[in-house]
Formats: structure tokens, C-alpha cells, sequence
């Protein structure tokens, strides 16, 4: 049986150990790993870096995300999609000084900026007007032409209408066009959708006018702020939404599925390192309300899952990068026909001819089994469901528009009471495919302008 003065020796040898290996490290993290300066900036335990290398870093990791996608070619019209945040900032203060420095070697695109405004299904805020002028009047700052659409303005997209302005012609955002009635719409077509429904049909309305609005313009691609904890926490929501088919279009550097590629040259950042580049490069930015704001953790699974991550970031560094690089290596073994493809988020259609003991083959079963009445039987259920099925719901015109959406995108609407009389964007994206599929059809017929 071991003393307590043998115990007490050991323990201080061992604190003693400790302390000097404690000091030495601290001593290590004072200089630059690369230049041996001062150090003013820890990215990970052992990572310290001066401000002229960590700029040099973040700049060589920008231009080398874009260079190894082998995606952008010289002379390419880029448009950067940007809110005024923190990672949108960062996004157009990193294009900025890339094309501002670029060599004969590097490439080098033309590039805009796009603003959407929001505020329609945000909270109402004091001054929004004259928030999202300043807002406008910073991107003008960076010298670059800047477009402006509002979120509601996905309801036009079919019309004639104009649904996108150059804020170098309008003088103030009272000058904006505006429709009461597609606010509307918009309105009511989420009233009774949950949080989470929400986030999940505003993130995807707002890529699709965002990718019409570029592909209208003449732009081949579009850059957006997604960094690796925003694309790790995606994978995570895609799979809770019932979008596991679509994890690898949305994690991987270029996303294919709307008629203009979109881009995340922020793809290898930590939400930390975007900090640290706006706070030391003094960048203003802009946070406005939004769905999430003052909301508890367990309000919504976006909001769960992204106190997931950063709680389990802490302690296991590596957890981010595991996670959305995984991500990108996940696609399904048969692939699914082309022309079969959702209106909301362009993906291939999951649900057409599913299998039979697939997991949404038996939800249909349980959605059928909790909405039977007490004299109806199994059997009677069953075999409606083999008879009409998914592939028979083609009459759009009667609403029944779960036929055009993959799994992910009906989930919102399932609960919708007003979903069987009222989705105009929907109606929209519907005409819209048509006519495109009518005009492929007759291309041969056509005469062509040249």
C-alpha cells in the first residue's frame, strides 16, 4: 500500500512536468509558425500566425479553392451573391483583392454583385428602408456593379415583368418596384408551415431567383459565402428534411442542378477564420433579423443542428471538415432520369418510382394508415395507393403538385391548408418548365435567328 508522501512526490513531479511542457507550448504560439514574427491570430491549438501570413493564408486558400475546381476560366462573368453578413463580406473583400492583384497567370473574371432582399418574412425592424441602404450604399463601395431583387419577386419570374434592377439607376430603395400581391403570396403560402419548413423554403426560392436572375444576365456562375461549418450543418439538415439524395450537389465546390453553376470558393474556411479576416481587415458589415432571432435551440432542426456543431467543434477540431468532405463523397448507385426534375430546387425527382420497401414507401403507408377512417380496411388502402400513386398526380392546374417536387420540397406543404387552392410559385416555375420542354420538342421547326 503506497504512503501519502509517496503519493504527494509523484503528483508534483507530474504537475511539474506539466508546467514546463504548458510554458514551452505558450512560448511556441508567440511566434508565427511562418515567419517567426509576433503572432496575432490562433486558428486551431497549434496554428499561430502574424497578420501579414494570415492574410497571405486566407488569400492562397481562396485562389487555390478556385483554381483546383477548374470551374472558372478567364474572362468568366461571376456573380457574387452577397446580404451584407459577415461571409458574404468576406467573399467580396477576398474576390476584390484577388482580381485587384491577379497576374497574368491567375485567373481573372468580371464580376457583380447580387442583393436580395428579405425583410418580407423577417421580423419587422425600425428603419428596415434605411437599413438595406446601407446596406447597398457598402456594396457600391467596392467598385463593383451591384444588382437588386427582393425575395417576392419569384413569383414574376414566368411574366414580363422585370423581376431584378441595376441600383445604379434607382437613387433610393423607395424606388424599388413593388407588388402587394406577391407579398402576399409569399405570406400566406408560409403561414402555416413550420420554422423549420420555413428556413428550408426561403433558402431554396432564394437560389432559385437568384440563379434565374444570373442566367437572364449572361452570368456562367454564381459565388456564395457557404464556408465548411455552413456546409457541414446543411449535410446534417438535408438529411433530417429528407434530402439525402441532394447532399452531394449541396457540399461540393460547384452545385449543377439550376441553369447557372454555383460556386463556394469559402468552402475550406472555418466560420472562425471569417471572423478573424473581417475583424482584422476592419470590414463593415451588416446583421439583420431574421427567422432565428431569439429563438431557442430546440426551435427549429437548423438551430439544433448548428448548436450541435459548434459544441462538438470545440473539443474535436477535425469535426467540420469530416463531416462535409464525407458529404461529397455520398451519391446514389442508380441514377435517376434527368427530365424528371423538381421546380423548387432543380434536383432529380426521388420519389417517382420509389421502392417498394424503401423508408418513403412505408411514410406513405403511415400517412395512409393514420388518415383511415374506422370502417375502411388495409386492403382498400393498399390498393389505392399501387392505383393512383405519385405518377398519377400530372394535373397541375387541379394542385395536386407533389408530382413536381422531389420528397424534400413537399414536405413544407404537406401541412399547408391552403396548399390544394394557392401556390402561384410553384404555378410559375410549372409554366415555365413547360414551355421549355414544348420549345425543345419543336427546336427543329424553329427558325433561328442567326
Amino acid at each position: 500500500m503506497c504512503s501519502v508522501e509517496e503519493d504527494i512526490e509523484d503528483i508534483s513531479k507530474y504537475s511539474k512536468r506539466v508546467g514546463n511542457r504548458n510554458a514551452s507550448e505558450y512560448r511556441n504560439l508567440q511566434e508565427c509558425k511562418k515567419c517567426d514574427m509576433k503572432s496575432e491570430v490562433l486558428l486551431q491549438k497549434k496554428d499561430p500566425f502574424c497578420r501579414k501570413c494570415f492574410f497571405e493564408y486566407c488569400s492562397h486558400k481562396f485562389r487555390s479553392t478556385i483554381g483546383k475546381s477548374k470551374q472558372i476560366k478567364h474572362g468568366d462573368k461571376v456573380l457574387l451573391a452577397c446580404s451584407g453578413g459577415r461571409k458574404s463580406t468576406a467573399l467580396l473583400h477576398m474576390t476584390k483583392k484577388t482580381l485587384d492583384f491577379a497576374t497574368a497567370k491567375q485567373i481573372s473574371f468580371n464580376a457583380e454583385i447580387i442583393f436580395i432582399d428579405e425583410s418580407l418574412v423577417f421580423p419587422t425592424v425600425e428603419d428596415k428602408q434605411q437599413q438595406i441602404q446601407n446596406i447597398i450604399n457598402e456594396l457600391k463601395s467596392y467598385g463593383y456593379p451591384v444588382l437588386c431583387s427582393s425575395l417576392e419577386m419569384i413569383c414574376k419570374l414566368n411574366s414580363n415583368q422585370i423581376f431584378f434592377w441595376n441600383c445604379d439607376t434607382i437613387d433610393s430603395i423607395k424606388d424599388f418596384p413593388s407588388c402587394s400581391d406577391s407579398q402576399n403570396c409569399i405570406k400566406e403560402c408560409m403561414e402555416d408551415m413550420s420554422l423549420s419548413a420555413k428556413l428550408d423554403f426561403i433558402k431554396h426560392i432564394r437560389l432559385l431567383l437568384i440563379t434565374e436572375i444570373a442566367n437572364h444576365a449572361g452570368f456562367k456562375h454564381v459565388f456564395v459565402g457557404d464556408t465548411s461549418c455552413s456546409l457541414a450543418e446543411n449535410l446534417l439538415n438535408n438529411i433530417s428534411l429528407g434530402r439525402g439524395s441532394q447532399i452531394s450537389s449541396a457540399t461540393n465546390f460547384s452545385d449543377f442542378r439550376y441553369k447557372v453553376s454555383i460556386c463556394r470558393p469559402l468552402r475550406e474556411f472555418l466560420n472562425k477564420e471569417i471572423g478573424l479576416y473581417i475583424h482584422l481587415h476592419d470590414c463593415s458589415y451588416f446583421v439583420l433579423p431574421n427567422l432565428l432571432t431569439k429563438t431557442d435551440t430546440k426551435s427549429c432542426i437548423q438551430r439544433l443542428t448548428e448548436s450541435f456543431i459548434v459544441n462538438l467543434q470545440k473539443d474535436f477540431p477535425a469535426t467540420v471538415f469530416t463531416i462535409f468532405r464525407t458529404g461529397g463523397k455520398l451519391l446514389k448507385q442508380n441514377e435517376l432520369p434527368e427530365t424528371e426534375i423538381c421546380l423548387l430546387c432543380r434536383s432529380k425527382l426521388d420519389n417517382l418510382h420509389p421502392n417498394a420497401c424503401s423508408a418513403l414507401e412505408a411514410l406513405k403507408l403511415s400517412e395512409q394508415l393514420s388518415q383511415i377512417s374506422i370502417n375502411d380496411t388495409l386492403v382498400d388502402t393498399v390498393s389505392t395507393e399501387n392505383e393512383g400513386g405519385l405518377s398519377d398526380l400530372n394535373d397541375f392546374e387541379d394542385m395536386n403538385f407533389f408530382r413536381f417536387l422531389c420528397y424534400g420540397c413537399s414536405i413544407p406543404f404537406r401541412k399547408n391548408k391552403k396548399s390544394c387552392t394557392f401556390n402561384p410559385v410553384l404555378k410559375t416555375q410549372y409554366v415555365k418548365m413547360t414551355r421549355n420542354e414544348m420549345k425543345e420538342d419543336i427546336k427543329d421547326f424553329l427558325i433561328s435567328k442567326e
